[in-house]
């Protein structure tokens, strides 16, 4: 099947370079004829007297212009070039033209050829057209192709002044994810550019608000004796997640103690919670030993309740002053 496939190609490719070489020696014959002064014919001749024929003033024919130049030297070379590939193919010289045309139908004809040559041509169309659309596009849009390179370039140097801002103010102390974009924000960055720094600074460890909520919690707790309630809130305004804030007063206020051992809970708080803070109300009870009774237990009920400790808790410091400090 494969040498009949490839003696039907060279047939048509044969008898199509035939084809060619007799349309191109029949143009050029009758060029050629056209451009001899004298004819010569078989048909009757009409006469025609010689006055008639001598033209009083001779006109010069008009010169050729160079297109028409190029035309006849293309003509002239590709009868040459036809000449040379019939002198090539001495197999094929004596075909007559009705033998050489059935040959050619017979060719077309074939199915494989003819999908062949489909999918080559259609794959040559796909690839051209799409190396010169691509060739096109940059040739047409420059301006548009140094412009997205400049934007990238200063995209790239605001992102690094950004995240530079953003370590020197960790440097100084902890932030949490809300108040460090407010913070670039207010240095006039972009918001994306500031959303990608933070997931950024977050991702190599440098922001966690869990671990903030944590120390904030017992700072606050240790230099303030702020209650949980007062605690949590200022996280959330600080945009802490109230989940993080609850974990990290868990923590502080219902922890094991110093020594790693488990503690007594009781109204949210541990004993040594308990302890440390029943010493800070005894401070302020001693404080008004000139008022009265019950002046001193509205001002330690304030005191805890500003602080943000709740009832129980309020109400057990309150009895435990009254027993170890009697009127």
């Amino acid at each position: 099947m494969f040498l009949i496939t490839k003696l039907k190609m060279a047939i048509f490719a044969a008898n199509r370079g035939l084809q060619i070489s007799l349309e191109i020696k029949s143009r050029s014959l009758l060029i050629s004829s056209l451009a001899k002064k004298e004819y010569s014919t078989s048909g009757p001749v009409r006469y025609v007297p010689k006055s008639h024929t001598q033209i009083k003033n001779p006109q010069k024919a008009p010169a050729l212009g160079s297109c028409e130049k190029k035309e006849g030297i293309f003509v002239k070379n590709r009868a040459l070039e036809s000449k040379r590939n019939a002198s090539r193919l001495p197999k094929f010289h004596n075909f007559h033209a009705e033998h050489s045309s059935d040959i050619f139908e017979q060719v077309e004809e074939d199915p494989e050829l003819n999908n062949a040559n489909s999918f080559t041509l259609e794959f040559m169309d796909t690839d051209l057209g799409s190396n010169s659309e691509h060739a096109l596009d940059e040739i047409s849009n420059p301006h548009e192709v140094s412009m997205n390179e400049k934007g990238d370039l200063l995209s790239r140097s605001i992102r690094q002044d950004a995240e530079k801002v953003a370590i020197e103010l960790l440097a100084v102390r902890a932030f949490t994810e809300l108040e460090l974009k407010k913070k670039l924000c207010g240095k006039k960055f972009p918001p994306k550019i500031v959303d990608s720094v933070i997931t950024d600074i977050k991702c190599r460890g440098m922001l966690n608000d869990g671990l903030y909520a944590e120390s904030f919690s017992r700072s606050r707790w240790l230099s303030s004796s702020w209650g949980p309630r007062r605690i949590k809130q200022a996280l959330v305004q600080k945009g802490v997640n109230v989940t993080e804030a609850e974990n990290a007063i868990t923590q502080v206020f219902e922890g094991d103690d110093a020594e790693g051992q488990s503690q007594t809970v009781q109204h949210g708080m541990s004993k040594s919670s308990m302890d440390r803070l029943f010493l800070q109300a005894s401070k302020q009870w001693l404080r008004g030993q000139n008022t009265s009774p019950e002046n001193r237990k509205a001002r330690i009920v304030r005191w805890l309740q500003y602080r943000g400790f709740n009832w129980g808790v309020t109400s057990f410091i309150l009895k435990k002053l009254e027993a170890d400090y009697p009127p």
